[in-house]
């Protein structure tokens, strides 16, 4: 089985390329807690939850 993908559209044709910049993480809202909600809280531990097996998915049946 081949995995491949070929594009063939120019690379004028894709747009712009990305421009990623690094800068300090900014707050942008500021929401307080409401206590009337806390007793609503379902506290679940641990929060690590695997799976060994997914569905089968494929390109051609």
């Amino acid at each position: 089985m081949d995995i491949r993908w070929e594009y063939v559209r120019k690379r004028s044709e894709f747009g712009r390329p990305c421009n990623f910049s690094d800068f300090p993480a900014e707050v942008t809202a500021d929401i307080p807690p409401d206590p009337s909600l806390a007793d609503d809280f379902i506290p679940q531990d641990p929060v690590d939850f695997a799976v060994q097996e997914g569905p089968l998915m494929s390109l051609h049946e």
